[in-house]
């Protein structure tokens, strides 16, 4: 038997939704714009419950998204590993050049 076969995914896929189903401030209560007694609560529509599976985040700001993006983080918290390195060896090659150049 195959560990993800298709039922294994619907299952997943429906689990899912059942739980994400109040997640980008669902269910929401319209309200009259005359005050009148509020209407029932509006669930999540079929195509937004889908969107909501795949990517639960429902926006990409400073406290949501990826702290790379962000302006207000340092620069130092904002590089990777790989690029942190690259910078340290750069650095490293220009002293060496300003010692033999001083020479």
């Amino acid at each position: 038997m195959e560990k993800f076969n298709r039922a294994e995914r619907r299952h997943q896929r429906a689990r899912l939704k059942h739980k994400r189903k109040n997640y980008w401030g669902y269910p929401r209560n319209p309200h009259s714009a005359l005050n009148k007694a509020p209407e029932r609560p509006v669930g999540m529509g079929a195509r937004d419950l889908g969107s909501v599976v795949q990517h639960p985040q429902s926006c990409s700001c400073s406290g949501c998204g990826n702290p790379r993006h962000n302006e207000w983080e340092p620069l130092d918290l904002r590089l990777t590993m790989a690029e942190r390195r690259f910078n340290i060896n750069y650095r490293e090659q220009l002293t060496e050049c300003d010692f033999v150049d001083g020479e």
